[in-house]
């Protein structure tokens, strides 16, 4: 799940950066019949740009 974005557009209005935190849980593949459930946090940045007046992602880091 990603929440609480924060995003700056520059001011050309081309182009903006975005930052998201993610978080939720995740199971890998079982292990000895083992589920073991993995909880994760983490922050995405991302750049974007306007193309014909649509934004759209251009980089996720």
């Amino acid at each position: 799940m990603q929440v609480s974005p924060v995003i700056t557009v520059a001011p050309d209005n081309l182009s903006a950066r975005g930052r998201w935190y993610g978080y939720g849980t995740f199971c890998a593949r079982p292990v000895n019949d083992n589920i073991d459930p993995v909880y994760m946090s983490v922050i995405y940045e991302m750049k974007y740009v306007k193309e014909d007046g649509v934004w759209k992602i251009f980089k996720l880091a």
